[in-house]
């Protein structure tokens, strides 16, 4: 955590009608603060902002919307000041009562019923991909575009596209291949901004960047819109489905929560979004043992564990993207899930 600012306390005291202020040394700043976290609130320092307390106090800086919530009397999420106090849950909800539950595992296997703010992380179909329109030449003398910078793009797959027309901008971070049959499944790929149509008079239609989150280059990508960011709820599966991990978003061989992996089931195969697939796995703990000495006969000798859930957050026809809500351990490609019909 930060180290905390000098702060003056003045207490009004009922004394001959004057205050006196008392001087905190740094442990006990911290001390205090320490203890208003535990009592779920924060008073606000200079500099602070709802994403980045967010990102301190819960290592989600797109946590922020929900903490909003919990303090009405903030009108503006983008002004905070210094001395605010901000209820870090909702103040309106009674203290829980303390009590001892005897189970049978200290694993749960109950769904997670938790609503996330998500981001449509890059997956592209290889239909989408070839319909994909590139971006040839700029208006502007540069070669790093950005906001408000025109574009021409070049659509080889005829398509109807009028004036108005917003286009999402991407760049291909590789090919996803299933990784038991070894078929070309999709694209990897991440969105660098947003254009949208000016005219469409000439064989190069003519955009604007209206947003961009990095720089963009001659020969990014367009693809049609889809709304990138939004609220992801837990909706009931109507079937069941079982499943493997296809690919992890971010280049590592390893995956927990709140990562983005692709799994390899999708509309065709009655997903949805906001179904949940459960993380499953047989064996001895030690990953080691499982691969070099227990066959598949002594390993169908084990009970069915549940090592995580993952949530689609974009259903395509044959494949999903998800978001791990929970996980006891590092998921890889290839790790089987299921979909529970009811779950």
């Amino acid at each position: 955590m930060r180290r905390p600012v000098l702060l003056l306390l003045v207490t009004w005291m009922a004394f001959e009608g004057t205050a006196r202020a008392q001087l905190w040394d740094e442990p006990e700043i911290q001390m205090l603060e320490e203890s208003l976290i535990s009592k779920g609130m924060y008073v606000v320092q200079e500099g602070d902002t709802l994403w980045d307390l967010c990102d301190l106090l819960f290592d989600n800086p797109w946590y922020w919307p929900t903490l909003w919530s919990f303090n009405p009397q903030i009108t503006n999420p983008h002004w905070i000041f210094p001395g605010d106090v901000i209820y870090l849950k909702p103040p309106w909800e009674g203290k829980a009562k303390s009590s001892v539950v005897f189970a049978q595992s200290r694993y749960t296997e109950a769904p997670t019923d938790v609503k996330i703010l998500t981001r449509f992380k890059g997956f592209l179909p290889e239909e989408m991909y070839k319909e994909s329109g590139e971006i040839r030449a700029s208006r502007e003398e540069k070669n790093m575009l950005g906001q408000w910078d025109e574009v021409y793009i070049d659509f080889k797959v005829p398509k109807k596209i009028h004036e108005g027309d917003p286009f999402l901008i991407y760049r291909v971070l590789g090919e996803i291949e299933h990784p038991l049959t070894g078929d070309h499944v999709g694209y990897k790929i991440e969105f660098v901004g947003v254009a949208r149509i000016l005219s469409t008079s000439e064989e190069y239609k003519k955009a604007v960047i209206t947003t961009s989150f990095s720089e963009i280059e001659r020969g990014d990508l367009i693809t049609s819109f889809v709304e990138y960011t939004g609220m992801t709820e837990p909706a009931k599966n109507e079937t069941s489905v079982a499943g493997i991990v296809l690919d992890i978003f971010h280049p590592m061989d390893i995956a927990g929560e709140h990562d983005y992996v692709f799994l390899d089931k999708g509309k065709e195969d009655g997903v949805a979004d906001g179904n949940r697939f459960v993380l499953t796995w047989k064996g001895d703990g030690m990953k080691e043992v499982n691969a070099e000495e227990l066959s598949q006969a002594e390993l169908d000798k084990y009970p069915k564990e549940h090592l995580g859930e993952i949530m689609v957050v974009k259903a395509f026809d044959n494949v999903s993207l998800g978001i791990v809500t929970r996980s006891i351990r590092e998921l890889e490609v290839g790790d089987p899930c299921e979909m529970i019909r009811g779950y």
